[in-house]
């Protein structure tokens, strides 16, 4: 995993520490681009609860679960109930038996909406499959159905009467499905939408079950084999499983991030009160990075994989003057970050986000919304389609080109005078007992170049191109330089997956 991130300004070049989760080691890679793609939902929250550590059962997260955990026959405490514990809980259930238990001490409602499982004709998948244009169609009306949810986040009349329409809905679901006695409890008392609604076919149903058991009480205190709760009441427990979410507000935690002039990125989030990013994506102070599923780059109500698609698509458009050669690093303007949140912000004040209950989407101190995009999803798209490039500083380092046509001038005096032999007549793979000396010339001026010895080189054969750059200790990007002075323009990677060797 990654542990730690530096931007070296002088180089260009993001220096990336990893520890490997098995043993511990660590070791470091430089890299001119970073993409973060680590998501939010990653770490688990579990609350601080006095004499947990005292529970002599189970205890786990449910993003944690327990492999070798046996239901059957237990006692199990659920603490939370959001889009986790509904999908865990009916099953849990089903597997308890007759002699077991499960309570589930709900933490706050949701505006529950009832999971469809359409059923499709062999006539229309048919159609889908060989009438042209049938199957990109559907997929814009579906798109367009999840789109026209975010016009009930509006906080005005008309978004009103949509959300009045989810209460309606909801509140006859809860009705319909769940015991009587818990219906109450399962009503929410805020605004539809200003918490992430949670999709179900099975967890009202489920509730009907002898083995079920759902309060509100919150539990103050665990002992050795119990709970106990707000109202004083002592509930036995085998096991407990908490299903209390993700620690959503701490971006890009524990890794360390230092930008220009060493500036750590959380310590700037901290001051800004929230993490913040220019279109969800990149960050003032640190080039060359960007951010998957950034600050204010989520959606309320489309699909995660269109908006991924939008950012993986914007960040290579911005990508494209580095990966050309043409500039060393990109960076977002100060001023252009700042324009940009100051409009996300101004728009989330007039939508139900920001109506005044808690979520996971706000900042819990400064109440600010780091989660959600202020708009419908097809603007974004239309937003990331071209980069605005005066929002942008790229910068290309005079004295680094320097050096690489310098280093390029010696590996062509290599070449030219004998040193290598870039192939045999016959045909078979040329050897490197004729490039005697030249390999440490090379490894010394690339040493020089990038301020560190060259990284392992790999086992291409040894006629193509790569092959001899990699082993005269040249890294990537030096190699793609000079072949692409040479005329070709092969990927060094895409060369290394076809040859199987490394």
């Amino acid at each position: 995993m990654c542990i730690d991130m530096t931007w070296d300004d002088t180089r260009s070049l993001w220096v990336v520490t990893f520890q490997d989760t098995n043993s511990g080691e660590t070791f470091k890679r430089t890299a001119p681009v970073v993409v973060s793609a680590i998501g939010t939902l990653d770490r688990p929250s579990v609350p601080s609860i006095e004499g947990a550590d005292s529970f002599q059962g189970e205890t786990f997260h449910s993003a944690e679960w327990d492999g070798n955990f046996k239901p059957s026959g237990k006692r199990i405490t659920v603490v939370g109930n959001g889009a986790s514990a509904t999908q865990f809980v009916p099953e849990l259930v089903k597997s308890v038996g007759p002699k077991g238990r499960v309570t589930q001490h709900a933490r706050s409602s949701h505006w529950w909406t009832k999971r469809g499982n359409p059923t499709y004709s062999e006539a229309f998948k048919l159609t889908l499959k060989y009438v042209p244009l049938a199957a990109r169609l559907y997929r814009f009306v579906l798109a367009w159905q999840l789109e026209s949810i975010f016009f009930s986040f509006y906080m005005d009349s008309n978004g009103a009467a949509m959300r009045q329409k989810i209460r309606e809905a909801t509140y006859s679901y809860i009705e319909e499905e769940a015991p009587a006695r818990y219906r109450e409890i399962l009503k929410p008392d805020y605004e539809p939408g200003c918490k992430r609604r949670v999709n179900t076919a099975t967890y009202l149903k489920c509730l009907h079950s002898p083995q079920m058991q759902l309060t509100k009480d919150a539990i103050v205190k665990i002992g050795p084999g119990y709970v106990e709760t707000n109202r004083g009441e002592k509930l036995p427990a085998d096991a407990i499983i908490y299903a209390t979410g993700f620690q959503t507000q701490k971006w890009l935690f524990p890794m360390k991030i230092k930008g220009v002039d060493g500036k750590d990125i959380h310590d700037v989030w901290d001051a800004a009160g929230g993490a913040e990013a220019y279109k969800g994506t990149v960050v003032s102070d640190f080039p060359n990075f960007f951010i998957l599923y950034g600050p204010n780059a989520a959606s309320g109500q489309h699909s995660v994989i269109f908006h991924s698609e939008c950012q993986i698509n914007y960040s290579c458009r911005l990508l494209r003057p580095v990966l050309k050669g043409n500039t060393d690093s990109i960076m977002v303007k100060h001023e252009a970050q700042k324009r940009d949140l100051s409009w996300v912000h101004e728009k989330l004040q007039h939508l139900v986000f920001n109506s005044g209950c808690q979520s996971w989407w706000m900042n819990p101190v400064s109440k600010k919304n780091t989660f959600i995009y202020p708009d419908p999803m097809y603007k974004y798209w239309l937003r990331t389609i071209f980069p605005r490039w005066s929002d942008f500083r790229l910068r290309k380092s005079e004295k680094r080109s320097v050096k690489r046509y310098l280093v390029l001038g010696c590996l062509v005096a290599v070449v030219a005078t004998g040193y290598i032999s870039i192939g045999a007549q016959d045909g078979t793979t040329t050897k490197m007992e004729k490039s005697t000396g030249s390999k440490e010339k090379v490894a010394e001026l690339v040493a020089q170049y990038y301020g560190a010895a060259p990284p392992p080189y790999f086992m291409f054969p040894d006629e193509h191109p790569y092959g001899i750059c990699w082993r005269m200790g040249a890294d990537e990007d030096y190699v793609s330089f000079f072949l692409n002075r040479w005329g070709n323009k092969t990927n060094a990677m895409e060369f290394h997956e076809k040859s199987g060797k490394e």
